[in-house]
């Protein structure tokens, strides 16, 4: 294009703006400074004037946009640029929500809230409603595109304005996260955040929400006092709010180490009221710790939270806590009765706390009985009795409650000697003797030397107070004989038998329990009672006593002989007799000699059962079967029905190892006895045949048994497993053993067991089937049972209960599918048109999650039996609802639907499988081509075809059906549009297409468009094909101005001049529109001055020029932002394709991106190094220049760094103006003097003009 752009003084244009606009010439003066606006610093003046004059005219929005656009043009002019916007928004015609929109981000930029402020004041509702919009549209835009930590400058600044704004505007829920996100990020914008919410605190009477926001915010920067102080503001504001702030403080303030004492007693304060005393008491635990001394404050916080909770124990242990450190003994005890009272839980605290005292020498009698009672719950009796002890010894004033705890800890420990005494004195100081007396008495039973002593000094009180207490001399007489003094009881006994023989029926009596738990007692007693003489008393009383005793010394011959001879001399007296052999029997158990003669003396009786009973006592003696066994043949002579006899003789031959004998006479005795009681003796009768090794006889015989007789499984079992070893094909024994294992629960062996039968019999499979099937009946839930049942019905050819059985088995155990899916395939092979079979192997192997074969399968099954295709369909689509991943089942239901001919169907599935796997479009595509063998016009099928072709991307292909489809019915048209639309990516072939589609439905609007886009986005190798279609619309719609000047500029990219001239000179001679006519000249002129007719050229320029002058470099400026746009955006499409690696090219886009502000595009481009080293040190420029734009200026700083050993100013200016940023003033200077030496660097450049500014700098940091 011609450079026909020329350059002016600024301040002379602003001054013929300002006459023109003074004229009242406002468009003139707009048109002015808009065609001197060269995009360069010296714009800056020219926009703030062309702002004020756009606002004169009405155009506010635009003034607003101009004025913005001066900022980026010189951000340094900043004030001006707020002096023109204030000015413009206190004017009286202003619209103060766009006036305000660029003075607030321009404050924020300051960061001066208080003139924001001031300006957000003059704003009405409605104002203030526009203004939220448009900075929510720049708030949205930013936090929806980006991450925080992709923010820049500027998208700071929206969020603080946005922030800010919310905040002034009272909506404090919505400024809260904005504000909170920035003062966590935005380290230098802290204090201004906190300073703008306190203002507002100030204005918002009543309302909490601030305060607690502060806090919040001194939360993230952990200044945890300063927090809480807010927080409880927020609370004396609202009351309601404590347990709110009471649990933000627990969430964020773990450590309360790290605050001061006032805010833990807030914090305190806090957590009573929200009744968590807990945290209240651990934060006073801390301030003890911290200050360690208890103040009146910590006090009276202890007493109302005891007050508030009175059963909270651990402020009671707070509580005795405070009174130990302040020595208040008597209060610690109350409080520790009231802590036990609560809660017994506590006693390791109480101890703790007593042994404290103790420490202290302050315990008394209480303490000690308190304590005492915590010993006694923790069952430490001998402790505990051990301190009740000393108490009453010491005062006995306590009797009351030592008597009480004494029984407490007998009732646990009914041997505590301690205790016992203790009561022994209580007792004989209360006077209370019989209590006394039993309390002895318990003492000598125990039989230990230290209690009888107890025992027996007690009862030597009592009977030298009362010599005539017959039980109290008896007992002591027992205590005497128990410590060894013998002598001295026995004198006092006989002395007492000498002087009232009648005492003999007392004495006697009462010395039998001592007696009987008191070897030596019986013995000193039998020695008694044979110094007397006989005929003084009842001679059966006698006899009877010396029995009895005798047994008790052990001399049981002599007792039994007695005995004998009594039942003899005694008959009337039976009952008691056998009373007493019931005690002797009871005295000496399972002795021989006593059952010897019991049994005797029942036979003798002829009580066969008791006998028996007798009898069979004396079993334990090995050596004695013998004899044992011939008085059970007598026995059971006598009582020939009395099965136990019958068992008890099988049993004792099995012992002895007769086993024929067994066989012989047992089968002979049993056969008298009732069948159905003699399962015990068919066991002994089987084990011997077992021993004899008759095998099947012995397994008839247990099988007999085990039915008769459940308790012998075990036992069976083991005989029956011995068995198998000897004859492993023997069908009784494996019959057998399965009724074992099932009457014994051991369904899965019984079941093996069956199994084994069929093995060595096939001909017993309807006998195990019909076996099985009664044990089905009786047990739910076994899968093996299921599964074994259903294998059987598969070899007997039952396949619908067979496979209804494998159904079952899956449901009960999914562990079983691989066994059903084996067994069902083994059986596929040879019943391969079994529909049902073939249908259940599909269910199984989808249930597998092996979709393929299960999706085979299932439509194998309905091709066989089209009775199962609804059954198929279903399971298909429940693969499918359970799987939607998965594709096989789609491609199955979709070869079942395209068999019953329903292609929409079949159509939807498939589109289904290649929006869930794009792979397998070729598998789609040749599934369409089959069903069009069928249709070949069938649309839906055509256009799913299509669709497919350009998943694929097979663009000719797709063209081609979509072209077919549109001579079948052109109503499609729109459609396959609207699918061509869709697509992401068109390449030149589908957008020619696309033109194609427009001009048969006679839409050249669009058709005209998509050239437009074509020719702006393609090579020139296309520009043809476009000519070519664009002639056809102008052969249907000559008057189309956008192809006639599409086709123009492709003539004059062709270099086809003649064609552009003939194309457009009639137009432009013609038109009465002078932009239609100064575009149009433009062309021509060029194409004049191409073809070498330079006349005809200037004649065209001069005469378009003096038309409109502003409007003629208006359009050539039009004409080169869409030349360079053109470019641009074939660079984007040539770098995205990987067409190019020309580095100035890349380097052009990049640069393209850097002034769109689209910095991150840029910097991804830029990360790669240049192989020219001038382009690189370019590269380096704009990627530090990127950098510094999104505010990472260390990053930016790190990156020019390199540009050291360039030769540009520029690069040389950028890196430090960097530097100075950050302070490096000592880098700057040495920089700066190494280039002093460089001869290629301007010695004016580097003394004058950056030293002078670099000493400036220090000058103003000293």
């Amino acid at each position: 294009m011609l450079d026909l752009f020329s350059s002016g003084d600024p301040n002379k244009i602003i001054e013929r703006s300002s006459r023109l606009r003074i004229e009242g010439k406002h468009d003139k003066a707009e048109q002015l400074l808009k065609k001197s606006i060269k995009n360069s610093k010296s714009d800056f003046l020219i926009l703030l004037e062309l702002s004020k004059t756009q606002f004169e005219m009405g155009k506010i929005a635009e003034a607003i946009n101009t004025l913005r656009s001066s900022y980026y043009i010189s951000p340094e002019e900043i004030n001006k640029i707020i002096n023109v916007g204030e000015d413009i928004h206190y004017r009286a015609t202003s619209q103060k929500d766009q006036t305000a929109s660029v003075l607030i981000e321009m404050y924020i930029k300051k960061r001066d809230f208080e003139s924001l402020k001031k300006i957000f004041d003059t704003l009405s509702s409605d104002e203030i409603k526009n203004l939220f919009a448009y900075f929510e549209k720049l708030y949205l835009n930013v936090k929806n595109t980006k991450t925080v930590d992709q923010y820049n400058k500027k998208d700071i600044e929206i969020c603080l304005a946005m922030g800010i704004l919310y905040l002034y505007n009272k909506s404090f829920k919505e400024a809260k996260p904005i504000l909170e996100m920035l003062f966590r990020t935005q380290v230098k914008d802290r204090d201004f955040i906190l300073s703008e919410y306190l203002n507002v605190a100030k204005t918002t009477y009543g309302n909490p929400e601030p305060y607690i926001a502060i806090g919040d915010l001194y939360i993230l920067i952990n200044d945890k006092d300063k927090a809480i102080n807010y927080f409880q503001k927020a609370s004396s504001i609202d009351p309601k709010l404590k347990t709110d702030i009471s649990n933000k403080i627990e969430e964020n303030i773990t450590d309360t180490k790290e605050i001061s004492e006032s805010s833990k007693y807030s914090i305190v304060d806090l957590a009573i009221e929200k009744k968590d005393y807990k945290k209240a008491l651990d934060i006073i635990y801390e301030i003890i710790k911290e200050k360690n001394e208890v103040t009146d404050e910590i006090v009276r916080k202890t007493y109302q939270i005891i007050q508030n909770a009175p059963d909270f124990v651990e402020g009671y242990k707070l509580l005795v806590e405070i009174l130990l450190l302040k020595k208040d003994i008597s209060k610690v005890f109350t409080n520790l009765e009231k802590i036990y009272e609560l809660k017994n839980e506590e006693k390791d605290f109480i101890l703790g706390v007593i042994n404290r005292v103790e420490q202290s020498n302050l315990s008394n009698e209480v303490i000690y009985l308190l304590k005492a009672k915590i010993f006694s719950e923790n069952e430490e009796f001998k402790e505990a009795a051990k301190i009740i002890k000393n108490v009453y010894l010491k005062n006995n004033s306590y009797t009351f409650d030592v008597e009480k705890l004494a029984n407490k800890i007998l009732d646990k420990d009914p041997e505590n000697i301690d205790a016992l005494e203790t009561l022994c004195q209580i007792f004989l100081d209360k006077g209370e003797v019989d209590k006394l007396k039993k309390l002895c008495d318990y003492l000598i039973s125990i039989n230990k030397d230290e209690y009888i002593s107890t025992a027996k000094k007690y009862l030597q009180i009592i009977y030298e107070k009362n010599s005539s207490d017959l039980e109290v001399k008896l007992n002591l007489c027992i205590a005497l004989i128990k410590l060894g003094k013998i002598k001295e009881s026995e004198i006092m006994i006989l002395e007492t038998l000498k002087t009232n023989p009648e005492t003999f029926y007392i004495i006697i009596p009462q010395f039998y329990n001592a007696a009987k738990k008191d070897k030596d007692v019986a013995s000193i007693v039998l020695k008694i009672l044979k110094n007397l003489e006989r005929r003084k008393f009842d001679p059966f009383l006698y006899d009877f006593s010396l029995c009895e005793i005798s047994y008790l010394a052990s001399d049981l011959e002599f007792s039994l002989g007695m005995l004998k001879d009594m039942f003899e001399n005694y008959p009337e007296k039976e009952d008691d007799l056998l009373e007493l052999l019931e005690r002797i029997k009871d005295f000496y158990p399972e002795n021989e000699l006593v059952a010897e003669f019991e049994f005797n003396l029942f036979l003798n009786k002829k009580d066969f059962k008791k006998a028996y009973e007798s009898l069979i006592k004396l079993k334990k003696d090995k050596s004695k079967l013998g004899h044992i066994l011939d008085n059970l043949y007598i026995l059971n002579k006598n009582n020939p029905e009395n099965v136990s006899i019958v068992e008890s003789i099988a049993e004792i031959l099995d012992e002895m190892g007769f086993y024929e004998k067994i066989i012989k006479e047992v089968e002979n005795l049993s056969s008298k006895l009732d069948q159905q009681k003699v399962g015990k003796i068919k066991f002994y009768i089987g084990k011997a045949y077992a021993n004899k090794g008759m095998v099947n006889d012995a397994a008839t015989l247990l099988y007999q048994a085990i039915i008769l007789d459940k308790s012998l499984n075990e036992i069976s079992l083991s005989i029956l497993k011995d068995l198998l070893k000897y004859d492993p094909f023997s069908l009784r024994i494996h019959y057998t053993l399965s009724l074992a294992y099932y009457l014994n629960k051991n369904i899965d062996l019984a079941i093996d067991e069956m199994f084994e039968i069929v093995k060595i019999d096939q001909n017993q499979i309807n006998i195990v089937i019909s076996e099985l099937e009664k044990w089905n009946e009786n047990i739910s839930n076994n899968p093996k049972l299921n599964f074994s049942l259903g294998t059987l019905y598969f070899e007997t050819a039952q396949y619908e209960k067979g496979i209804s059985k494998m159904y079952e088995t899956y449901e009960m155990d999914n562990s079983y599918l691989d066994s059903i899916i084996s067994l069902m395939s083994n059986y596929i092979e040879k019943e391969s048109e079994n529909g049902e079979m073939l249908y259940a192997t599909g269910v199984f192997y989808s249930k597998k999650g092996l979709f393929k074969l299960a999706s085979d399968y299932l439509y194998n099954a309905m091709s066989i039996e089209t009775g199962l295709k609804e059954k198929v369909v279903s399971q298909l689509q429940f693969i499918i609802n359970q799987q939607p991943d998965e594709v096989d089942p789609r491609f199955s239901l979709a070869q079942v639907y395209k068999d019953m001919h329903n292609y929409m169907q079949a159509i939807t599935l498939l589109r289904q499988i290649e929006l869930i796997n794009p792979a397998e479009t070729e598998n789609v595509i040749s599934f369409y081509k089959e069903m069009l063998i069928n249709e070949p016009n069938n649309t839906f099928l055509l256009i799913s075809l299509a669709d497919s072709y350009l998943k694929a991307n097979k663009i000719k292909d797709a063209v081609e059906l979509y072209s077919k489809i549109i001579k079948i019915n052109k109503k499609y048209i729109d459609e396959i549009i609207d699918r061509i639309l869709d697509l992401e990516n068109k390449d030149v072939e589908i957008q020619l297409f696309l033109v194609d589609l427009y001009y048969e439905k006679d839409d050249f609007e669009n058709a005209s468009n998509w050239l437009n886009f074509l020719y702006l986005t393609s090579d020139i190798d296309v520009y043809e094909k476009i000519t070519e279609k664009a002639n056809l619309i102008i052969s249907r719609d000559p008057k189309n101005q956008k192809i006639v000047s599409l086709l123009s500029h492709i003539y004059y990219d062709l270099k086809k001049f003649d064609k552009l001239i003939e194309l457009t000179m009639e137009i432009y001679e013609k038109s009465t529109k002078d932009d239609e006519k100064i575009r149009y000249g433009i062309l021509l002129a060029q194409a004049f001055k191409n073809l070498g007719n330079n006349e005809k050229k200037e004649e065209i320029l001069s005469f378009i020029k003096n038309l409109n002058i502003d409007l003629f470099y208006e359009i050539i400026f039009q004409i080169y932002e869409e030349e360079k746009s053109k470019k641009g955006s074939k660079i984007e499409k040539m770098f995205k394709n990987g067409l190019t690696n020309d580095e100035k090219m890349i380097l052009d886009y990049a640069l393209n991106l850097y002034k769109q502000q689209r910095y991150f595009e840029s910097i991804n481009i830029l990360n790669r190094k240049f192989n020219d080293k001038n382009l690189d040190f370019e590269r380096i420029y704009l990627l530090s220049q990127n950098y510094e734009k999104i505010g990472n200026i260390t990053y930016a700083l790190e990156i020019a760094s390199k540009l050291r050993d360039s030769s540009e100013k520029k690069h040389l200016n950028h890196l430090i103006n960097l530097m100075k940023k950050l302070g490096y003033y000592g880098e700057i200077e040495g920089m700066l003097r190494s280039k002093i030496h460089d001869t290629s660097f301007a010695s004016e450049f580097t003394k004058t003009k950056y030293y002078r500014n670099l000493f400036s700098d220090y000058r103003i940091i000293i």
